[in-house]
């Protein structure tokens, strides 16, 4: 099973690259980043039951946890690092359109993924 992390799962790019993860049999979404579509987040996080999801823009902490429950939540750009550490993931798939993206590649890349 290879386990993946989604950055900016969100966004056109990120959606349609959940949408192709979930058909396949021997993958597995471990993590989901968003800018600030915490709506949207919930919705996929629901529905895929990710380890950890991570939310960049921090005001929206309080509404994404009451949907999201017991899945680990983490905020802000140091949010993204630390769902990158802290998962045992095979590959990240960054969807983001910000240096945010690039750092958590660049973290990923010195992780081996």
């Amino acid at each position: 099973m290879r386990r993946i992390i989604i950055l900016g799962s969100t966004g056109s790019i990120g959606r349609n690259a959940v949408e192709v993860i979930k058909h396949l049999k021997d993958h597995e979404v471990v993590g989901l980043a968003a800018y600030g579509n915490y709506r949207r987040l919930a919705e996929q996080a629901a529905r895929l039951r990710p380890r950890c999801v991570a939310l960049v823009n921090e005001k929206y902490r309080s509404a994404l946890k009451k949907q999201v429950g017991r899945v680990t939540l983490l905020t802000g750009e140091e949010g993204i690092m630390e769902m990158i550490e802290s998962l045992r993931a095979d590959a990240v798939i960054c969807a983001m359109s910000s240096s945010i993206g690039v750092r958590g590649v660049i973290r990923a890349i010195e992780k081996n993924m």
